[in-house]
């Protein structure tokens, strides 16, 4: 084959992303004839992956470890591709969220048990705390109860409005309320010692109602540090001197990332909202938008997604981005997040659900066959926000899941979801079907894959010269994220680097099966 007639092929069948097959190491779902539900999910320190959330039955042939009497409440850990599982643990009633120590790999788990610390292996308990309360905070993504661990082993706990503070052997360092209307989520920082919570009040002004999203930061002690969004709501601030503020906004998700930054997600119901601006003042614009599903034109009250990248420090936003699905008319449809990451390189992965639809050209296959472009989603947008590395669902028939988790580092991404049809795509299942799943008994989901984590920015500037294939005239060498040779019948990340017509050398998205 002629090297530059296998480039222009190659170059041409990368540009159209929909034809990429997006390789599941394992996919399975995880439940029976009860009611099961996904919570969280995480990736540890050695790769293993952790599952949480509700599980009625028992998964067959699996030795449980029961904490606090043991119940429904479920823990399951899994090798790195989750097709085996290495440990289960048990709580009462259910796990409401779930979040790793990065670096001891310890595992906080909450509920209303409380707050409860394990070992890596789960096999025994470190620490555990009684809950705040039993009020949910009007909580818009559950019971209110979140939890999050530092890489010190700092554990933040979210009871409704309530949270508390405590060290890496259980000792309180502090508690604090958040006093607003409805509270959502917890994350901790422990290089700079601050605890973030979001949320968003009802308030009324230029004669309507308005929901007005805020983030706050406070010390170890629970004294408030600083405050973002959250703006009085004043005729100047909402229709008078800033012009027309008056889509709804709702703070839902802060994590911090593997990267060191603060990551916040939220909802605007339609593009007229704080969520164009820094946080700070209604003057400042930090959105970013490449494309019509990043451009909040032709929508009206419908809830789309906000995401952005903050300062832990100050607060202060970085960048942010609106994404929305769209009707085939082109006015912008619903979508919502519950559940926030980044990697180590900044990558944004949100998850949650939306309806119909999203982006078509950048949808890929899996194991073949064409996914639903409404349901559960998983989107992983590009650390300079300039571009989305994946935006998909796991369904083959459009609102069968919601993304409750979602997990990327260590080269690997990891999604669990709650199920309600069997319309899921399934790899090296543990589960190859569900309970069945309907509304009223739904099951759990797990999706793992690898080749998004690190980042392509950064690998793109050291892409290395394509050499020769092996048995082939075409010029060009396989290499995996981190820059290593990768075998080229083998290699799963389904990245590659390769010359492009106008010679420059880049990283691009390929199913290998196609060679």
């Amino acid at each position: 084959m002629n090297g530059r007639l296998f480039y222009s092929a190659l170059l041409v069948f990368c540009l159209h992303a929909g034809a990429a097959e997006l390789e599941l190491m394992g996919a399975t779902y995880l439940g029976g004839a009860g009611a099961d539900e996904a919570a969280a999910v995480d990736i540890a320190p050695d790769r293993t992956i952790v599952y949480a959330g509700v599980m009625a039955g028992a998964l067959d042939g699996q030795a449980e470890t029961s904490f606090l009497g043991g119940g429904n409440g479920i823990l399951i850990r899994f090798n790195s591709s989750g097709t085996q599982v290495l440990s289960v643990a048990r709580f009462p009633d259910r796990i409401d969220d779930m979040e790793i120590d990065r670096a001891g790999g310890n595992i906080a788990t909450i509920g209303a048990f409380g707050t409860v610390v394990l070992s890596a292996d789960a096999s025994a308990a470190i620490w555990s705390a009684d809950a705040l309360g039993t009020g949910s905070g009007g909580s818009t993504l559950g019971p209110g109860r979140r939890v999050s661990i530092g890489a010190r082993g700092t554990v933040a706990a979210l009871f409704g409005k309530s949270f508390a503070v405590y060290d890496n052997s259980g000792t309180e360092l502090g508690t604090g309320s958040m006093p607003h209307g409805h509270v959502n989520d917890v994350a901790v920082h422990d290089e700079h010692r601050r605890v973030f919570i979001a949320g968003f009040d009802q308030r009324n002004t230029c004669g309507n109602p308005v929901q007005v999203a805020v983030v706050k930061a406070f010390d170890f002690d629970g004294t408030e540090v600083w405050k973002r969004f959250g703006f009085e709501a004043t005729s100047a601030n909402f229709c008078g001197d800033y012009g027309n503020q008056m889509a709804d906004t709702r703070g839902m998700l802060v994590t911090v990332g593997r990267d060191g930054d603060l990551y916040f997600a939220g909802e605007s119901a339609g593009g007229n909202s704080i969520f164009r601006y820094n946080g700070e003042d209604l003057a400042t614009a930090t959105l970013i938008h490449y494309d019509a599903f990043t451009h909040a034109y032709n929508t009206s009250s419908n809830h789309i997604t906000y995401y952005a990248r903050m300062d832990p420090s100050t607060g202060t936003v970085k960048m942010g981005q609106l994404v929305l699905p769209r009707l085939s008319s082109g006015k912008g449809n619903t979508i919502r997040p519950t559940a926030l990451g980044a990697d180590e390189d900044g990558n944004v992965y949100v998850a949650g659900t939306t309806t119909f639809h999203i982006d078509s050209t950048g949808l890929p296959t899996i194991d073949g066959g064409d996914v639903a472009h409404a349901g559960g989603f998983v989107l992983i947008s590009r650390s300079d926000f300039m571009a989305r590395l994946l935006w998909t669902t796991f369904e083959k028939e459009a609102y069968s899941s919601t993304a409750y988790g979602v997990a990327c580092g260590k080269g690997l991404s990891a999604v669990a979801s709650t199920v309600t049809k069997d319309r899921m795509y399934t790899a090296n299942a543990l589960q190859a079907s569900g309970g069945p799943a309907s509304e009223d008994n739904p099951d759990g989901y797990l999706a793992v894959w690898e080749g998004h984590t690190p980042a392509a920015t950064r690998f793109e500037q050291r892409c290395p010269v394509p050499g020769r294939r092996p048995g082939s005239n075409a010029a060009f060498e396989l290499y995996d994220l981190r820059g290593r040779r990768a075998n080229v019948w083998h290699h799963p990340a389904g990245v590659f680097c390769a010359k492009t017509s106008q010679g420059r050398t880049r990283l691009l998205p390929l199913h290998l099966a196609a060679f």
